[in-house]
């Protein structure tokens, strides 16, 4: 059985290799923290996420991987974290967003709700 996936390496760059099993967020809702942690530290070095806060709690997500890097059951070298992109109309649309400083990204909900997550996840 295989480890790990390799991923086709962009020009210039060396390949990706990621996890075959992806431990999964959805619908954890308030114990998605305990949850990842408890994941991470049986052996998942892969966390599936999203930006659709109707099935995916991203900061308690975050929370449970910061708490097993302090923990040191994990350096975040070792981590695969895949965020998927709700639509436009699914992402967002009732809760406030954190947007990131003007001079790191332009301006649109896309690439704010991608800011968004990556600060709610690092």
């Amino acid at each position: 059985m295989w480890e790990k996936y390799c991923l086709r390496p962009a020009l210039d760059s060396s390949p990706t290799f990621i996890p075959v099993f992806l431990y999964g967020t959805a619908w954890k809702k308030e114990q998605s923290a305990d949850l990842v942690h408890t994941a991470i530290n049986a052996g998942f070095r892969a966390i599936d996420t999203a930006a659709q806060p109707r099935h995916y709690r991203e900061d308690l997500v975050g929370d449970g991987i910061r708490r097993a890097i302090a923990d040191g059951i994990v350096h975040r070298k070792d981590l695969y974290v895949r965020i998927h992109l709700s639509n436009l109309h699914g992402a967002y649309l009732a809760y406030p967003m954190t947007r990131c400083k003007p001079s790191s990204a332009p301006s649109g909900r896309r690439t704010q709700t991608t800011c968004r997550m990556i600060q709610t996840l690092l």
